[in-house]
């Protein structure tokens, strides 16, 4: 399918620490700088708790099982 050609060349970050000064400017250099950013996710201890549980329930979408992340 589409998706799936065009997945290998889409990028998925974690940043964690991503609303500190460093991790915020790092976040928006991949954003801005970055063209086969697909996602940026920010893991932060520092989050504001009004977003509520981002990851639970009607939230959470299953990945296809051929889809394998790549880490760094």
């Amino acid at each position: 399918s589409w998706l799936r050609a065009l997945l290998p060349t889409l990028r998925v970050y974690l940043v964690t620490g991503g609303c500190g000064f460093l991790g915020s400017h790092l976040v928006r250099m991949l954003v801005e700088r970055s063209p086969n950013v697909a996602e940026v996710r920010v893991f932060d201890l520092q989050l504001d708790p009004a977003l509520g549980q981002l990851g639970t329930g009607e939230n959470l979408q299953p990945l296809p099982a051929w889809y394998r992340p790549q880490t760094l």
